[in-house]
């Protein structure tokens, strides 16, 4: 119950209540009509039966009596599940109510190497935009990466995390020559 108020408001007369909950706040404060539901899959049961409610009948009421009508918007839900085991942990009377359900496949490794090499540049450009010392090179960062942890990974925020470790590896290098 506590992350469903969390969502549409703790009931009358409980502490906070006049402040409302995060989805109708931001749907009473945003003029964006997309909605975006992030790592759906840690979600409880109540959150699950009230998205299967809204998905259902279009509107919800929050718990000061205020109607929300969604008639228009668009959500997202996003997750971290994979194609084979979704099924399991999202209930089937909500997926029923799903318009479209997209898979995302993992990058291969020359997809991993186009984003690496795209991100490093991208650092190189803020760096010596800053005119920041030592100088540093493109080649000296990527000799820093740890390419067999990048080869066994997909998610690209891990892939970020070994770039910054590379970048910051190569200016403690160059600071001690």
């Amino acid at each position: 119950q506590g992350a469903l108020n969390s969502l549409i408001g703790s009931p009358l007369g409980f502490i906070g209540s006049e402040r409302g909950g995060e989805l109708s706040n931001k749907i009473r404060n945003s003029d964006s009509k997309v909605i975006l539901i992030d790592e759906f899959e840690k979600a409880d049961t109540d959150i699950f039966n009230f998205f299967y409610e809204l998905l259902e009948d279009g509107k919800f009421t929050d718990l000061t009596g205020n109607e929300y009508n969604l008639n228009g918007y668009i959500i997202i839900f996003t997750t971290n599940l994979s194609k084979e085991n979704y099924k399991e942990i999202l209930p089937p009377p909500l997926l029923s109510r799903f318009t479209l359900k997209s898979f995302f496949e993992s990058p291969n490794y020359s997809e991993k190497q186009a984003f690496i090499e795209k991100r490093i540049n991208n650092l190189l450009y803020l760096y010596k935009k800053e005119k920041l010392q030592p100088e540093i090179t493109y080649e000296k960062i990527k000799n820093n990466l740890d390419n067999e942890k990048i080869k066994k990974i997909s998610d690209y925020r891990v892939i970020n995390r070994i770039i910054l470790s590379a970048l910051t590896k190569t200016i403690d290098e160059e600071k001690n020559e």
